[in-house]
């Protein structure tokens, strides 16, 4: 029988994030089972694999910015859904409005997605169904948007299954974000200590694990993000979040 084709990627976005991501898909254990086709920020996109040469994660950076080509998500749309191996896996680990507009239509074509990204499903709730709508079950592709809530932690797994199995949610409590839980269990260790708050933080911020722009909307999206999902795997209780405001507003 003759193994599987390795399944085309494209990689959207590499901060943070994305550049854990881009290591794990060049790793061996990886990159015989998923064939990155595309890597990309918010400006350019380099098309793989290179001639005459490999990519790694500590050389794709300077590739990018001499290769690289003003990046086109059209182009990388029409890429996955046509690649000779079959429809690919779109990995939008961007913070952009812009890529998580065009999921519906993405998965409509039936390209996967998976995302860390919160825009989708903290915007508006029509966007939200749009995605609901398109993907599996209702449509061929799938969507993965696991790391949106609960810093990874496998809580939207976890609550489809206990509401495809009958059960009834009627309330979720906890700290989920990965930047406080780190913060909090560094602060106040079991065994004591004296450490200050604030070089907590700065350790945090160093190790990354830390977002850009006010922190008061990014909780606000994750928990919107995640009531939206709940939402939609229980429509018999609850409503949607309102949108984020600013801390000033």
């Amino acid at each position: 029988m003759a193994s599987p084709l390795p399944v085309p990627v494209a990689l959207i976005g590499l901060g943070g994030v994305g550049k854990a991501i881009l290591s794990q898909l060049l790793s061996p254990a990886l990159s015989s089972k998923f064939s990155l086709i595309l890597i990309a920020n918010s400006r350019q996109s380099l098309s793989l694999p290179l001639p005459g040469s490999a990519l790694t994660p500590n050389n794709y950076l300077p590739i990018l910015q001499q290769h690289g080509t003003p990046l086109d998500i059209a182009s990388v749309i029409s890429v996955l859904s046509s690649h000779p191996n079959g429809n690919g896996i779109l990995i939008d680990s961007t913070g952009s409005e812009a890529v998580p507009a065009l999921y519906s239509q993405i998965l409509s074509l039936g390209i996967h997605v998976v995302t860390p990204n919160k825009k989708a499903a903290s915007s508006g709730i029509d966007l939200w169904n749009g995605i609901v709508n398109a993907s599996y079950p209702n449509g061929n592709a799938l969507y993965y948007g696991e790391s949106t809530v609960g810093a990874g932690l496998p809580l939207l797994s976890t609550l489809k299954d206990l509401v495809g199995t009958g059960d009834e949610i009627e309330k979720i409590e906890g700290v989920f974000s990965g930047t406080l839980s780190y913060i909090f269990n560094e602060y106040s260790k079991v065994e004591g200590g004296d450490v200050k708050f604030s070089d907590v933080v700065k350790v945090a911020k160093d190790k990354g694990y830390t977002v850009s722009g006010p922190y008061a909307l990014t909780c606000a999206a994750r928990d919107r993000a995640g009531v939206q999902a709940a939402h939609s795997r229980n429509p018999t209780r609850g409503t949607t979040c309102p949108a984020p405001t600013s801390p000033e507003s």
